[in-house]
């Protein structure tokens, strides 16, 4: 008999709870999504096995019957099936990761808009999530990421509003370039903390092989930049914090930034 228990279908099933469960299958209901009844009637067929996914009564045969009763099973036909249902898991759980990601959503909202030209509304979205980023008390690992994007975002809907032309004025190009410089200084304070975070993290946690030539190159890392590169609260203290930890400064020194 043809078994379908070690599908890879059943093994992203078997990781969904009930409600995703219960979401998947209005996926699959909707014609925007689906336009293959026997699909519905796939899931139909196997969602009664949840969660565990394992009983006899998945085996293809049977599940083949219940989906096309008055056919005689078709290996191929069952195989593109089962493939078929698979690409919606994969995209429904793809998606599903993607609607937790608030900045990720509102950015591409934000580049469709930039590509239908709708620039008044593109404007409006823009300072929402750069308002949204900035009111957050904690810095994230990506906070200067972010603003970077932020400002590509902000570059690609001056040049459009400027129909392509920054010259257009003095202003129109002052704040063409100012974007392009701040969006530069967001990516490398990115590197930056991320950086010194991980260095940090390495030497708390004592997991450098090599001692001498890890903290050789925590000392190289610091020295290339100058002060006015830790300017901000949250590099300024990794970078302190990375100094105690090398010895260089002392715990209540620390304790006083």
């Amino acid at each position: 008999l043809h078994l379908m228990i070690n599908t890879l279908l059943l093994d992203i099933l078997r990781t969904f709870s009930a409600e995703e469960m219960k979401k998947f299958g209005e996926m699959i209901s909707s014609p925007y999504f689906n336009k293959q009844t026997p699909l519905i009637k796939l899931f139909d067929q196997i969602k009664i096995y949840y969660p565990e996914f394992r009983n006899e009564g998945l085996r293809k045969e049977i599940v083949y019957s219940g989906i096309l009763p008055h056919k005689k099973y078709n290996y191929g036909s069952m195989k593109n099936l089962i493939f078929d249902l698979q690409k919606l898991a994969e995209k429904f759980i793809t998606d599903q990761e993607i609607q937790k990601n608030k900045f990720e959503l509102k950015k591409s909202l934000i580049n469709t808009l930039q590509s239908r030209k709708l620039n008044n509304l593109c404007e409006k979205n823009l300072k929402e999530l750069e308002k949204d980023i900035m009111g957050k008390e904690i810095i994230e690992k990506d906070y200067f990421l972010k603003l970077h994007f932020i400002n590509e975002l902000k570059i690609n809907n001056t040049f459009e509003s400027s129909k392509g032309n920054i010259n257009v004025s003095d202003k129109v190009r002052s704040e063409y370039l100012d974007l392009c410089f701040n969006s530069i200084k967001h990516l490398k304070k990115y590197y930056i903390l991320d950086a010194l975070r991980f260095y940090n993290y390495v030497i708390t946690n004592k997991i450098i092989p090599d001692t001498d030539k890890g903290i050789k190159d925590c000392e190289t890392f610091i020295s290339i930049y100058k002060d006015e590169d830790f300017e901000d609260t949250s590099l300024n203290l990794e970078l302190n914090f990375l100094k105690m930890n090398l010895g260089k400064i002392t715990e209540d020194v620390f304790l006083k930034f």
